[in-house]
C-alpha cells in the first residue's frame, strides 16, 4: 500500500498528457470487451456473487427462481454500468476529473500510503 500510495504521488506530479501507454488492438477495438474483461476478471465478483446467492437463494428454490434472479441481477448491472459510463463521459465531468487528478492522486496516494503504515506499524 505504501509503495502504491508513493508511486500515485509522483506519478501526480507528471505533466497530464504524458502517461505513454499503450492500448492493445482487443482493447481499442472494443471498450465493450475491455469492461467486461475487467469485470469478470476481479475475484471480488466471483466471492461477491457466490456469498450473496448462497445466503439469499432457499436451497429448494426452483429453476425459474434462479433464472429470475440472475436476469435480474443482469438488468441491474447494465443499468448501473450504463449510467456510469453516461456519466463518467460527460465532458464536464471529465473536464472536471481531467483538472482534478492531480490532487486527486495525491489525495489517495497519502491516504495509501497513511493506512499501509497504521497496518505496518499495529502488526503484533
Amino acid at each position: 500500500m505504501i509503495w502504491l500510495g508513493v508511486a500515485m504521488i509522483v506519478s501526480s506530479f507528471r505533466a497530464p498528457g504524458n502517461d505513454n501507454i499503450k492500448e492493445s488492438n482487443v482493447y481499442a477495438a472494443s471498450p465493450l470487451m475491455k469492461g467486461f474483461l475487467v469485470n469478470i476478471g476481479n475475484p471480488k465478483t466471483i466471492a461477491y456473487y457466490t456469498s450473496l446467492f448462497a445466503v439469499l437463494i432457499p436451497v429448494d428454490s426452483n429453476a425459474l427462481v434462479l433464472v429470475a434472479v440472475v436476469v435480474t441481477d443482469a438488468v441491474a448491472c447494465a443499468v448501473w454500468w450504463i449510467l456510469v459510463a453516461y456519466l463518467f463521459g460527460a465532458n464536464p465531468v471529465k473536464l472536471f476529473f481531467r483538472r482534478a487528478r492531480q490532487s486527486i492522486d495525491r489525495l489517495f496516494g497519502g491516504a495509501l500510503i497513511l493506512l499501509g503504515l497504521k497496518l505496518a506499524l499495529d502488526r503484533p
